[in-house]
């Protein structure tokens, strides 16, 4: 899945974590971080969660961003709030992308 690749260009050593597109920088405000829970149904299609949210001492891990199919359809569902625009709209054009393919 290439949803997130490339979304900031990489110039500072890789595991410095402000400088990605989830980063400090640009991640969703703590109180907006809410993900979806969701479960496969027992004869539905994969799921592949691609961004997940959580809180501080919270157990639940909600998902952010997640694809499955729909008959043979693509399914896209994005939940990560307030991204930097620039950050949101390079997302879209890749989802675009992603979906018509």
């Amino acid at each position: 899945m290439l949803l997130f690749n490339a979304l900031r260009v990489a110039t500072r050593v890789a595991t410095d974590s402000s400088h990605c597109a989830m980063g400090s920088s640009y991640r969703a405000p703590r109180k907006q971080s809410n993900g979806l829970l969701i479960e496969r149904a027992p004869s539905g299609p994969e799921i592949e969660v691609l961004a997940a949210c959580s809180r501080d001492h919270d157990r639940h891990v909600g998902a952010g961003t997640f694809t499955t199919r729909l008959g043979k359809g693509k399914v896209l569902f994005h939940r990560v709030p307030d991204m930097h625009p620039v950050m949101q709209q390079r997302f879209l054009a890749k989802a675009l992308l992603w979906l018509t393919s």
